[in-house]
């Protein structure tokens, strides 16, 4: 097992995570009524990231935005027995 090996491997990890990664994240921006494309400001190299830790640490809307209901409160009409 040559360096090779571990550099495939490697990079069929980082290939693999990329749209789970994604999808995360712009949920996580959605909670809080953002919009996904707020994504973007991580090309800018160093506000970027740190502007993105900020949106990431930042609580949730508590009630219902344009994207959805809000993931802590769960489902109204489910009734459990």
């Amino acid at each position: 097992m040559g360096v090779n090996f571990w550099v495939a491997l490697f990079c069929l990890y980082l290939f693999g995570s990329i749209i789970p990664n994604l999808a995360v994240s712009v949920r996580r921006l959605h909670d809080q009524g953002s919009s996904g494309w707020n994504l973007l400001w991580g090309v800018v190299p160093v506000f970027g990231t740190i502007w993105l830790l900020i949106l990431f640490c930042t609580e949730g809307e508590s009630k219902e935005n344009k994207y959805g209901l809000n993931p802590k409160e769960g489902k109204k009409d489910v009734n459990v027995t």
